[in-house]
């Protein structure tokens, strides 16, 4: 985010680098055969549909690995890497990480029984 789009906020910018650029580079992975991983949010399941029908309408096989850490546990993480943070990387706070896990939606079963199964892929 940073070296696309400077220091500052970036709300909507995300929807841009996730949803086109990284997207399109993605689908032509998938196209070209080859497997993609979106390690990126998706936190809402609006977005895990939209990426699933779009691998869906490529004829691709989706499967959805949840990480669901405590947040206590993200929080040593975000730590750790606050405290090394690679060359144009923002620093996280307590307070944007328990914002931010407000925002993230948690797969339902149903919602879970729409993606392969690891083990068919």
């Amino acid at each position: 985010m940073l070296p696309l789009f400077g220091a500052g906020e970036f709300q909507g910018k995300r929807a841009v680098l996730e949803h086109d650029l990284l997207w399109s580079v993605a689908r032509r992975a998938l196209v070209l055969g080859v497997s993609v991983v979106l390690d990126y949010g998706v936190w809402s399941r609006e977005e895990r549909e939209m990426y699933r029908l779009r691998a869906c309408g490529l004829g691709v096989a989706t499967v959805l690995h949840v990480l669901d850490l405590p947040l206590d546990d993200l929080w040593l993480r975000l730590q750790a890497r606050n405290a090394n943070l690679p060359s144009g990387t923002f620093p996280i706070t307590r307070t944007e990480l328990e914002q931010w896990s407000g925002w993230f939606e948690r797969p339902t079963p149903e919602e879970r029984a729409l993606f392969s199964s690891p083990d068919a892929v």
